[in-house]
């Protein structure tokens, strides 16, 4: 099992960090000079508490990974370029939909069949190719996420976990659909 992070900028560097940080396998999909200089140079990120780095595994495209049906996609890429970066992608294969907006599921699940919104809320940064800024610590963000369009199951209820456990307040609910309306209304 593994999670592949496709889009490692702001919420995807910091997430797929924390989660390779806190022991998880993690693989990142990144383009053009931040993909270069993670894989020349490894992941940095700042924190309030200082900065880390580490040597990521990283690839260029989805195409390049070869996806078990246990590995998790977390698709951190801006709404605009969410549904192309998943052309391609085995349907079989659970997609974690970590946009702020709401177009990017219902789209997404005309394509795949295991498609999960996620209320994202994390203060981060990424304005230097190779690294990344998190502005908050214990915890670096807050997650809700769930089944699309409504539900919970056991994947969603582990993935909050290990997102728990990497330093971020994650919930598994039956309604990430109305956390993220009720963001979008903030």
């Amino acid at each position: 099992m593994a999670y592949v992070i496709l889009g490692a900028g702001a919420v995807g560097g910091t997430v797929g960090f924390r989660l390779a940080q806190s022991g998880q396998r993690v693989t990142f999909i990144a383009r053009g000079e931040h993909g270069r200089a993670m894989g020349e140079r490894g992941l940095t990120l700042m924190s309030p508490v200082g900065s880390d780095r580490l040597d990521v595994h990283v690839l260029e495209s989805v195409g390049e990974h070869t996806f078990g049906l246990d590995d998790r996609l977390l698709l951190c890429t801006k709404s605009q370029d969410a549904v192309s970066a998943l052309e391609g992608l085995d349907p079989r294969v659970p997609v974690f939909c970590f946009q702020n907006g709401v177009a990017t599921e219902p789209s997404a699940v005309r394509i795949l069949e295991r498609v999960y919104g996620v209320m994202t809320w994390i203060p981060s940064s990424h304005l230097e190719p190779g690294v990344v800024q998190v502005f908050s610590d214990s915890p670096a963000g807050s997650f809700r996420l769930g089944c699309y369009p409504r539900g919970e199951d056991s994947l969603s209820q582990e993935v909050a976990r290990d997102l728990t456990d990497a330093g971020f307040d994650a919930v598994s609910v039956p309604d990430a659909s109305r956390w993220k309306y009720g963001k979008l209304l903030l």
